[in-house]
This record gives C-alpha cells, sequence and structure tokens, in this order.
C-alpha cells in the first residue's frame, strides 16, 4: 500500500479504529471519518506518533452531504 490512500470510515470502534494503524505501517496515507469528533483526534493523534499521515473529517456516511464532503 506504499504511497496509497485509503479512506477508512467508523473509526470510532472496532476494525475501523484497528486499519488506519496498519495503513501507517505500510506507509500509506489514511482519510478517515466518524461521527464522533472525540475518537477522529485520538485515532489522528495516534497515528501521526506512528509517523503516518491522516486526513480527519467529522461525518456521517449516512448523510448524503457528509458522503459528499469526505
Amino acid at each position: 500500500m506504499e504511497g496509497r490512500t485509503g479512506v477508512v470510515t467508523g473509526v470510532s470502534r472496532g476494525i475501523g479504529r484497528t486499519v488506519p494503524s496498519v495503513s501507517a505501517e505500510d506507509d500509506a496515507r489514511a482519510v478517515i471519518c466518524a461521527r464522533n469528533a472525540g475518537s477522529i483526534q485520538s485515532v489522528t493523534e495516534r497515528i501521526r506518533a506512528e509517523g503516518g499521515e491522516t486526513t480527519a473529517i467529522r461525518a456521517d456516511v449516512c448523510d448524503q452531504f457528509d458522503v459528499g464532503r469526505v
């Protein structure tokens, strides 16, 4: 995945919370989103502490407007 960008939704918990860290290990960039801004912030901090790159967006993937922003 080196040099690629992945979009990960649902980073508040479960597999969505784990995938961005794996991407950082593989030198991939992650665009992360979740409904909970606090969760996004903690995942962003973890990814950056591991040397990864990320863009964080508060979004609800059930909302068409939010999906358009992602």
